[in-house]
């Protein structure tokens, strides 16, 4: 189990050496169109087709982390978040960052006052496998077996983003650390055998109540900025939010005809990708974050689907197309 206090520490003096390794701001910036004459700044999205609620948690399952159980909780943030942007300078890492605070509020949680200690970073660097190492020597604590496999697997794979999380087993609240029960990563003892076979009475599971809660307390987005040419400032810090946020599958394959991801951008052309969270990942994110602490895993469907019906099905508009290479001139 990660130790909090001293991972805050390493974040909190983390932002003094992220710029030896990342790439600068303009080899960021230049990614995004090689001609300003190349950017479209009108581009207006039709709506989304509203999805019938079978399609909704179908496509929810494509998206959402297997092996959900009514013994055990889902992990989420139960502090404020605070995001810090590296590898793209003040301008443009503002502009990302601004975008993730405003998505994690819609998804109904609480953003950190200004000088907080980071605990969700997002950064973009030339050489994501080169920089990880040297974290890795530098920081060993941000990095858990758990991490470490989720970032082996992103490597073959050779996902253009990385990404990881540490978390911290508490009460049912998400107050305190967890005493018996349940180990590191909330399995519980007999998690993979079959403790099934030592029971002699049944229960109700409507009212199996789990006594502690998985909190999340860092999150790592790693970009390859190289590999993120054409992609705006929203797709960027919307992928970058439902990782930071959520518990999506490794490899998003949607079966659902006409719903769609955010998380499934890199899979297509820039222009062909969602330009911004669709409805059905905010309505993840919202339905995740309405959930309480210790609320069994399993019940992640009949949130996310109360919360798409409550979502308005409006077009994207503008809002969704701003070029990471003009992200600049909107930067307050």
């Amino acid at each position: 189990m990660v130790r909090c206090s001293r991972t805050a520490v390493a974040l909190g003096v983390l932002g003094f050496w992220l710029s030896a390794g990342l790439s600068s701001a303009a080899a960021a910036q230049e990614t995004a169109a090689d001609d300003p004459a190349d950017v479209d700044d009108g581009i207006t999205v039709q709506g989304e087709r509203k999805l019938e609620r079978s399609e909704v948690i179908s496509a929810l399952r494509d998206i959402a982390m297997r092996g959900r159980t009514i013994d055990t909780p889902l992990s989420k943030y139960q502090e404020p978040i605070c995001v810090q942007i590296a590898g793209l300078g003040d301008d443009v890492g503002t502009v990302v960052a601004n975008r993730i605070q405003a998505n994690v509020i819609d998804a109904g949680f609480t953003v950190a006052p200004s000088g907080c200690t980071t605990n969700a970073l997002v950064v973009f660097v030339d050489d994501p496998q080169t920089f990880i190492t040297r974290l890795r020597k530098k920081y060993p604590d941000i990095f858990t077996v758990r991490g470490n496999r989720r970032i082996k697997a992103a490597f073959r794979r050779n996902d253009p983003a990385i990404n990881w999380a540490l978390f911290q087993l508490r009460d049912r609240d998400g107050a305190n650390g967890a005493q018996g029960g349940a180990a590191a990563g909330g399995s519980f003892i007999f998690g993979t055998g079959n403790a099934n076979a030592l029971v002699t009475n049944s229960l109700d599971p409507s009212r199996i109540t789990i006594k502690f809660s998985d909190a999340r307390i860092n999150s790592f987005v790693i970009y390859d900025a190289k590999r993120i040419s054409g992609y705006t400032t929203n797709q960027l810090a919307d992928y970058a939010t439902v990782w930071l946020l959520g518990n999506p599958q490794p490899e998003v394959e949607i079966e659902v005809e006409s719903a769609q991801s955010i998380l499934s951008m890199f899979k297509t052309v820039p222009e062909e990708a969602p330009p911004a969270m669709t409805q059905l990942d905010r309505a993840y994110l919202r339905g995740l974050y309405a959930m309480g602490p210790n609320e069994p895993s399993i019940r992640l469907e009949r949130f996310v689907r109360l919360a798409y019906d409550e979502l308005d099905q409006t077009d994207c508009g503008e809002a969704c197309a701003t070029p990471v290479a003009a992200a600049e001139q909107e930067a307050p």
